[in-house]
């Protein structure tokens, strides 16, 4: 993990930190959010607690690279203000469109009347790093502010588990709406899926002056072939590229820029207009 955020929500929190921290000081921390840097990192709802390799100062007398303590706790939201957020987010069927799709809505905020999603302040994180800088925060502390970042990019719930809501919560104030019970479904099913590489949907190409293939749909969606004609019932309820997108836009094994999806989508309109004559 040695990239800076590539979603919008990942450069909002740290967007969000730089509003009350020096941003040099927070710039100073990239080197830190490695691999090779956070020797330990283990995230439980909003507490973090990590390991940082510093470096080596023989000019200090510091001869071996040191290991710092980090702990970081960001101020939970209560209940009462939980739910009514959940009821607002449950009401909109976009935002829960989004948010399916491992998206976070541009004005999710609007959701967040009184209370803030992203901190505002430092009153909202409680930071402690054992290295000698006593300053707030410094260059491991911002590492590990960096390392979430890149972490929202692929999940970016992970932003409603820094303030305090549990995923179990979630779905339990989902399941009482009706728009957040269609949610709750597909998160569902997503835990439950499982990718089986011996077994496909992908049909053959046939070559024949006889046969004629009036529809390359199937290709793109998740039903076998032999369940997809226009008479299925469920036809028009698919969803187009549900495994792909299943993954959300910036999945964990996506190192690229942009959208995985967008892509996904431009490699099979490609490769479709390429064998365009052998479909038809």
């Amino acid at each position: 993990m040695n990239h800076t955020p590539k979603t919008w929500w990942g450069d909002s929190f740290v967007n969000a930190l730089e509003g009350f921290i020096d941003s040099g000081r927070l710039q100073r921390g990239k080197s830190y959010r490695t691999d090779k840097r956070v020797l330990s990192f283990d995230m439980q709802l909003q507490h973090i607690n990590a390991t940082i390799l510093g470096n080596a100062n023989a000019y200090f007398g510091v001869t071996k690279p040191p290991k710092y303590k980090i702990s970081i706790t960001f101020k939970s939201i209560d209940t009462k203000e939980w739910n009514g957020i959940i009821q607002r987010i449950a009401m909109n069927p976009s935002w829960l469109a989004k948010l399916m799709l491992k998206e976070v809505p541009s004005n999710i905020e609007d959701a967040f009347t009184s209370v803030p999603l992203l901190p505002v302040s430092f009153k909202e994180i409680k930071a402690h790093c054992s290295c000698p800088d006593h300053a707030t925060p410094c260059k491991h502390i911002a590492g590990i502010y960096y390392r979430i970042a890149n972490m929202l990019d692929s999940n970016p719930m992970l932003l409603f588990e820094l303030r305090g809501l549990t995923m179990n919560a979630l779905i339990a104030s989902l399941e009482k709406t009706e728009f957040g019970q269609v949610f709750v479904t597909h998160l569902a099913n997503q835990a439950e899926s499982r990718i089986e590489p011996k077994t496909h949907y992908y049909r053959p190409f046939q070559v024949s002056n006889n046969i004629k293939h009036t529809s390359n749909e199937h290709i793109w969606t998740l039903k076998p072939e032999a369940e997809q004609n226009s008479d299925d019932e469920d036809h028009e309820q698919r969803m187009p590229a549900g495994l792909i997108k299943k993954q959300g836009e910036n999945p964990e094994f996506w190192t690229q820029k942009g959208s995985f999806i967008r892509v996904m989508e431009e490699i099979y309109q490609t490769i479709k207009r390429k064998n365009e004559k052998k479909l038809m």
